[in-house]
């Protein structure tokens, strides 16, 4: 299987009231050759429930067995992705139509 050109990394913890809108902004993009994935740094409120009622196919989520802390979970994203290319989203910010063309 080919990687996407680009892989939209969203690091959340405890994101819960905001991560949704930026799965969907992401989701709402025309341009498709990404994969999102969300990785969760051991968050103690509902942001895993959330993503998880994410029903798309680009959508992974990865759960940190551990807390790794702000940069470390940053390091991780940048593991764990495998396009060309890498955008960091924050869990609490959204993408504007068209930014990803």
């Amino acid at each position: 299987m080919t990687p996407p050109r680009l892989t939209v990394c969203i690091p959340a913890y405890n994101g819960a009231a905001y991560i949704g809108d930026a799965i969907r902004s992401v989701l709402d993009q025309a341009f498709t050759d990404y994969a999102l994935c969300v990785v969760d740094d051991c968050s103690t409120d509902a942001t895993v429930d959330v993503v998880q009622r994410v029903n798309d196919p680009r959508v992974r989520l990865i759960r940190n067995p551990r807390n790794l802390g702000l940069i470390g979970n940053w390091n991780r994203c940048t593991d764990v992705a495998d396009g060309e290319f890498l955008l960091l989203l924050h869990q609490d910010d959204v993408l504007g139509p068209g930014f990803m063309t």
